[in-house]
């Protein structure tokens, strides 16, 4: 019934948009709503297909993606392909992440290549970056153009969280401190700072889930506020 709703709402958009744009761009605008209605099915088939009943997360998701493509089809309809295809992209990665996830073994396997590709992403965003209103966090390869940082962060919540079963071991401590400085470092070159802040706090997060040590934690929010007085003092506009 929830699917139904949201079908209702992709039409009544549909309408809107459709009647509105230009006589070349309507064919683009009826192909984008029936594929994002298509996708919304396809993916709830492949739930039920899987005996797994709860679907109100992903039928939100639909609704912003669907807000997005009418924006997108009034502002700028020549790039509704490029939506269509985002969110397939986007679609496959939830279904690889969710996969790995529910496998600890295979998160656990997982952790040292994903670190390692999260690295070079970060290193490469830090050279070649594009910096689009003062953060350089953009990367574009042909017509398509994405936010590494993003990808990392689906990384970091990964690689942190498949050491958790480990609650007491150093080394996994150690890495999990290392891999977190060195994305926060890369971000601050890129003058991301927001999501430097997600990045810090997800950090704190899993580091207390991991250690329940609330002194070493303060340790750390000491040093995290003596680097961002530091960073204020250089770039006060951050502020």
């Amino acid at each position: 019934g929830t699917l139904l709703t949201l079908n209702l709402f992709q039409v009544l958009l549909f309408l809107q948009v459709f009647f509105t744009a230009q006589p070349e761009n309507r064919l683009s605008v009826a192909l984008t709503f029936g594929a994002l209605a298509a996708l919304a099915w396809g993916l709830y088939g492949l739930y039920r297909a899987a005996q797994r009943t709860a679907y109100e997360l992903e039928t939100l998701v639909f609704l912003l993606i669907s807000i997005g493509a009418a924006v997108t089809a009034a502002y700028d309809p020549d790039s509704l392909l490029k939506l269509v295809c985002t969110v397939v992209i986007g679609m496959v990665l939830f279904l690889l992440m969710s996969g790995v996830l529910r496998s600890l073994h295979m998160s656990i396997r997982a952790r040292w290549p994903v670190a390692v590709a999260a690295g070079v992403l970060l290193a490469f965003n830090v050279v070649l970056g594009e910096r689009i209103f003062g953060a350089k966090n953009w990367i574009s390869i042909g017509p398509l153009s994405f936010q590494p940082s993003e990808l990392v962060k689906i990384a970091f919540v990964l690689v942190g969280a498949a050491t958790l079963d480990r609650l007491f071991a150093k080394r996994n401590l150690i890495f999990t401190i290392l891999f977190s400085s060195y994305c926060v470092g890369c971000l601050a070159l890129m003058s991301d700072f927001g999501t430097a802040a997600i990045f810090f706090v997800t950090f704190l997060v899993i580091a207390y889930l991991r250690s329940g040590d609330a002194a070493t934690l303060a340790l750390i929010c000491g040093g995290g506020v003596f680097a961002v007085l530091t960073m204020l003092s250089l770039k006060p506009y951050i502020l």
